[in-house]
């Protein structure tokens, strides 16, 4: 390889990199702008208003029309495993770009 070559490939890392840091950035600031949201799911989800919601729910004279996929079963469970999980994920890959610094 060239130095020219090389000099151009290490442009190409430092272009596509910065843009994938650009793209996280504005991921995170939407990330942490959700999170009240997060946490009223996760505070419903615990409650007893959810349980009660979810009887309503199983009465036969309950709207058809009204979509409510928050109380099955396992949907808001998921959520919260799955932002656990991306959470971890977050910790482990943050320490290794601090390794890697």
């Amino acid at each position: 390889m060239t130095p020219i070559e090389r000099i151009q490939e290490m442009e190409g890392h430092l272009n596509a990199y910065q843009g994938l840091i650009e793209e996280l950035e504005a991921c995170l600031q939407r990330v942490e702008a959700g999170q009240s949201s997060y946490i009223a799911l996760r505070d419903y989800y615990t409650s007893q208003v959810y349980m009660d919601d979810v009887e309503l729910s199983n009465q036969p004279d309950f709207p058809e029309e009204v979509y409510c996929g928050v109380l099955s079963e396992y949907a808001v469970y998921d959520l919260l495993d799955e932002h656990y999980q991306k959470a971890v994920e977050m910790l482990d890959l943050a320490t290794k770009m601090l390794k890697e610094r």
